[in-house]
């Protein structure tokens, strides 16, 4: 591509071009298109309709280019209009003196591309002017102003004048000096030549729904372009402005306050012929952890379609209705967007200087609108951007979401190349998935009464693990009371021990004790704190141990002892590689103590009988009701809000058949192609293992205490079987029976005599 200058061309806005044809712009073309350049509006014009794309370089007449000149195709031609139409900008957050980040090999287009639907067409456009003011020096003014402590340097330099007094007087009346850090990449931007830029795009067709929630997507994905600076995009503009400048490339006032150098245009540049059906590539790593557990295994697991976005705008329009009933008020509900997720619709408004949320989110206030409107179920919350409210609504119908669309993800398989003990949380309220690591979380609770979706997700998480892990990485066990939960885990070589009855159960525990211990010991000697440190010096690594113990209320009604047990555990194994998850069904006083709950920090619950069982496991009750079937809420150890609402993901179409999951963890088993590993817990000497009535003979000889209440609370056993347990201590001669319901058990005198 060689390009050359006539004459002198305008700096603001293309009253004539030509646009050239191009198949691609690699990033060598894109270097020597900037170069070219020294005035004069130029850039690129991509387009794409209906998966049709074509890419145009433009320039003025003035520009010779050894390209192929093809007529105009502006964003008029796409048959726009004020209704199907949506124009959006980019622009950065902070003055130009923070860069964006310049090391990113991936296109803006392709991202553009991957995000919005195919039935909705885009016209992007990039505009250039090669900056030949004065724009370096104020760069550098403002860099020396950051470095001496103002935090956000204005571009104005009278402003920067102000703001260095105000800083000067600070510091002298704190008596300190307030300085930052350098950056490096500005030394960069300044060795490079700088451009004058305008980055916006037009979405037509579809909904007005649609294609705000795409752009609403956009914006989280280029976070990944931010660094020092970020990006924002306005998607607020008029129709008739916006084409206008769509169509006159013309450059807006406020971009002569803005520049980026070459580095940080690249991505913007260089296109590539993007094919929407072609699937992401997987980085190197991520595709060799993939492989070393076979791919097959994911393709066993049934997909499903993609979360539906239904049109709320009807819902909108009845909230604001109800709630201007209930609150007169000035002003408009400005309606931003509607998203839909599994369960529940997300409809985000700006509120009214008038109205305040502190007033709206009242309990009583809700249920004025819930009646109103005719739902019995409605949240409001504190919206992502300043000013902004989130109204959440359950949908009608339910839309299912399946594990195999999420796990086998490009996105999860990164994720779990990361992290030691990847799974799947869920997806949230619009359908974006939560990824976490046991690792991380410690331990967990599980809480949820029958038919809420707790087993369900304890078996998606425990085959996320089972899938992505070998017996070399993690070793898991299991105590399943129930003896038909966990058992269809058994056959896969990462599972040690599935574990069925209350005793075994205890002496289980006792030696992930006793390994712990040893575990300790071996990090005191190579002189680390914990298990990762640990396995990047040793030769032989540990694997990461996770013990699953389902119906913990039943576990500890038939054996107590159970409890110190776990204890012991949730306080001191979490750096040694031990994490244990803990599931009930009644998650009451009583079955889970103040000091485990403490220990346990990282919370998952479903719904409940009632609220008092949300307050003992939560500590605080969610703002929302949970509505059964997999839909839950997350109290993650270090998460910002205090409950984030979920969907849990389904493994197979019905999970009430319970045989078809059975048949397919089979198939699973079968198919994964895993060695087995060597590791084997520490040996327990049951014998030295003292049994329940052993213990109660001894407080009982000890205190001299035979009131059945106070033995009780001693041996922390339900009252049942303590009442059992006397009378076969009566009928082995130890105690005596009570003569009266009022004189209680007496020791036996022969007995007395032998204490």
């Amino acid at each position: 591509m060689i390009l050359n200058r006539l004459i002198n061309s305008s700096v603001v806005k293309n009253e004539k071009y030509v646009n050239h044809l191009v198949e691609s712009i690699s990033p060598e073309q894109s270097k020597e298109i900037l170069s070219s350049f020294i005035d004069g509006v130029f850039g690129i014009e991509l387009s794409r309709i209906f998966n049709n794309q074509s890419f145009a370089f433009f320039s003025q007449p003035n520009y010779k280019c050894k390209l192929n000149t093809i007529n105009n195709n502006s964003a008029q031609y796409l048959n726009s209009n004020k209704d199907n139409t949506t124009f959006a900008q980019l622009f950065t957050s902070k003055a130009s003196v923070f860069p964006i980040e310049m090391n990113l090999n991936e296109s803006f287009w392709n991202i553009l591309c991957s995000i919005v639907p195919p039935h909705i067409s885009i016209k992007y456009q990039l505009l250039l002017v090669y900056r030949q003011d004065n724009w370096k020096d104020r760069v550098i003014e403002q860099y020396n102003d950051y470095l001496n402590g103002i935090q956000s340097p204005s571009n104005s330099g009278i402003f920067r004048k102000l703001q260095r007094g105000i800083t000067e007087r600070v510091d002298v009346f704190l008596k300190w000096e307030q300085r930052h850090l350098e950056i490096n990449e500005v030394i960069q931007k300044l060795e490079e030549n700088g451009y004058r830029f305008n980055i916006k795009f037009a979405l037509i067709g579809g909904s007005k729904l649609e294609r705000e929630y795409s752009i609403s997507k956009l914006k989280d994905r280029i976070n990944e372009f931010s660094y020092t600076n970020e990006w924002l995009i306005d998607y607020k503009i008029d129709f008739k402005y916006g084409s206008e400048t769509f169509n006159q490339k013309r450059l807006d006032y406020q971009s002569k306050n803005y520049t980026l150098c070459e580095s940080e245009l690249l991505p913007f540049i260089v296109v590539e012929n993007y094919d929407q059906k072609a699937d992401t590539p997987i980085p190197p790593r991520i595709v060799e952890a993939a492989q070393s557990d076979n791919d097959t295994i994911f393709d066993m697991l049934p997909k499903g379609n993609n979360l539906e976005q239904f049109d709320g705008t009807d819902l909108a329009n009845k909230f604001a209705n109800a709630l201007k009933e209930l609150k007169s008020f000035k002003g408009v509900m400005g309606l931003l967007k509607c998203q839909s997720g599994s369960t529940t619709m997300k409809i985000t408004f700006k509120l009214p200087k008038q109205l305040k949320l502190s007033e709206i989110s009242k309990v009583n206030v809700i249920n004025d609108i819930q009646m109103k409107m005719g739902v019995k179920h409605l949240q409001i919350k504190q919206g992502v951007d300043v000013g902004e409210i989130d109204v959440i609504l359950p949908l009608e119908n339910k839309q299912k979401v399946f594990l195999a669309n999420y796990i086998n993800d490009t996105k999860f398989k990164e994720f779990a190349s990361d992290n030691s003990l990847p799974f799947l949380v869920g997806i949230d309220e619009v359908g974006s998935p939560i990824f976490s690591c046991m690792n991380k979380i410690k331990h967990l609770l599980v809480a949820g009464s029958t038919g809420s979706g707790k087993s369900v997700w304890l078996n998606q998480l425990i085959l996320t693990l089972l899938m992505y892990k070998n017996p070399t990485q993690l070793q898991m066990f299991m105590i399943d009371i129930k003896q038909v939960e966990l058992v269809q885990f058994s056959a896969f070589k990462q599972v040690q021990k599935v574990v069925t009855d209350a005793n075994e159960a205890v002496q289980l525990l006792n030696q992930l004790i006793k390994e712990m211990d040893r575990r300790y010991e071996l990090f005191k000697n190579a002189n680390v704190k914990n298990i990762s440190l640990y396995n990047k010096k040793a030769k032989n690594k540990l694997p990461y141990l996770v013990c699953v113990i389902d119906e913990y209320a039943e576990l500890k009604n038939r054996n107590s002892d159970i409890d110190d047990y776990v204890q012991s555990l949730t306080q001191l194994s979490r750096a040694c590689g031990i994490h244990l998850i803990i599931a009930t069904q009644r998650p009451s006083v009583d079955i889970i103590s103040g000091v485990i709950k403490s220990n346990l920090p990282s919370k998952i619950g479903f719904r409940c009988a009632n609220k008092r069982s949300y307050l003992t496991f939560l500590n605080t009750s969610p703002k929302f009701e949970l509505l059964g079937s997999g839909d839950g809420v997350m109290n993650f150890e270090g998460q910002m809000e205090e409950h984030i609402r979920f969907q849990g993901c389904l493994i197979v179409d019905d999970p009430n058949d319970e045989g078809i999951e059975s048949e397919l963890i089979k198939r699973i088993v079968n198919t994964m192609k895993t060695e087995s590993s060597e590791f084997e817990l520490p040996e327990v000497d049951a014998a030295k293992e003292k049994s329940e009535l052993d213990k109660l003979k001894e407080i009982i000889a000890n205190t001299g205490e035979t009131r059945v209440a106070h033995l009780q609370k001693l041996m922390k056993i339900n009252i049942n079987k303590l009442n059992d347990m006397m009378k076969e201590l009566v009928a082995d001669g130890f105690l005596l029976s009570p003569n009266t319901k009022k004189s209680g058990y007496r020791i036996a005198i022969n007995k007395e005599k032998e204490i």
